[in-house]
Formats: structure tokens, C-alpha cells, sequence
């Protein structure tokens, strides 16, 4: 059997274990989370769809054409990346929001424990500061990383920034 072969059926099987993740994760999460609050916008079910039918045809393209090994593996890479990237983006569908012990919106799902800041609150008041965009609300993580949450509106930024404040007083500055 060649490498090819060998590295698409591996390939294959973590995609489908990707896959069969999905409602475990989102059991997990909805156990975790708690009670709505405020609905949020989410990604639409059908780009999520159209996501896992172009990796899974990225699979299997690969042993129908005569790649070289490092190729193959290249293009089983991006297929695994894209159907993982899919999986923790549909973790939000119907679900973004603000909730009782934490947010879940893009490919985020984030408890008020670890969350460190919430880093445009300590200057968007202050005369000296422009270009501020109300209608952004940036999370600073506890592990270092940055989140942004994105919203329609400054009226739907504050809405959900009352939300959170309410839920986790601790993030007021």
C-alpha cells in the first residue's frame, strides 16, 4: 500500500472523528455554559455545510491523482484544518450568545473564568482616545491570547457589554 494511501485513510479517520465530536463538544459546552441571556448574530448552517463537503472532496481527490507524498499530506493537512475549523465554528451555530457563566460566538466557546479583561473599557471613555470603534468589544484571555466580539451596532455592543458586566461584575475596570 502506498504512503498515500496510508496517510488518506488516516486522514479520513480523524475527519470522521471530527465530525462524530461535534454534539459530544456541544453537549459539553451547553452543560458549561448556563442560561441565554442575549442571543448573538452566528454563522449560517449552510457555509458551515459547504465547509465540510469541500474538505471531505479535498480527501478524496488526493488518491485519485498521483501527488507526490508531501503534496498529499499538504492537502490532507488543510482538508483536517478546515473541517476542525468548521467543527468549533458550528459549536455556535443557534447558540451565539451571552450567557449565564460565559460567551460563545465565532469559533469561541469562553467561561467568564477565563477571561482576563476586557481591554477597550479602560480607554474608550477617556477624552484623549479616537478612533475607538463602539461597535467592537475586545476580550483579553487569561491564557494571552486576544478575542473580539463584532457587533451590528454600538446600541447591540452595549446591550450585550450590560450582559456581561451583569454576569461577571468582576470585568468592570
Amino acid at each position: 500500500m502506498s504512503p498515500v494511501i496510508i496517510l488518506t485513510v488516516i486522514a479520513a479517520v480523524i475527519y470522521a472523528g471530527i465530525l462524530i465530536s461535534i454534539p459530544f463538544r456541544i453537549k459539553k459546552i451547553e452543560n458549561l455554559i448556563g442560561e441565554l441571556k442575549i442571543r448573538l448574530e452566528s454563522v449560517s448552517v449552510i457555509r458551515i455545510a459547504v465547509i465540510f463537503i469541500v474538505c471531505a472532496g479535498l480527501l478524496s481527490v488526493v488518491p485519485l491523482r498521483s501527488f507526490p507524498t508531501y503534496i498529499a499530506a499538504i492537502f490532507l493537512g488543510v482538508a483536517l484544518l478546515g473541517a476542525y475549523i468548521a467543527s468549533n465554528e458550528a459549536l455556535s451555530v443557534n447558540r451565539a450568545g451571552i450567557y449565564q457563566n460565559g460567551l460563545i460566538f465565532g469559533t469561541e466557546a469562553l467561561l467568564y473564568d477565563k477571561i482576563e479583561a476586557l481591554p477597550t473599557l479602560a480607554y474608550e471613555k477617556d477624552s484623549e482616545t479616537t478612533m475607538v470603534d463602539y461597535s467592537v468589544l475586545q476580550i483579553l484571555k487569561k491564557d494571552g491570547g486576544k478575542a473580539e466580539l463584532i457587533f451590528s451596532s454600538p446600541d447591540k455592543r452595549e446591550e450585550a457589554l450590560a450582559a456581561i458586566l451583569e454576569a461577571c461584575p468582576r470585568l468592570k475596570v
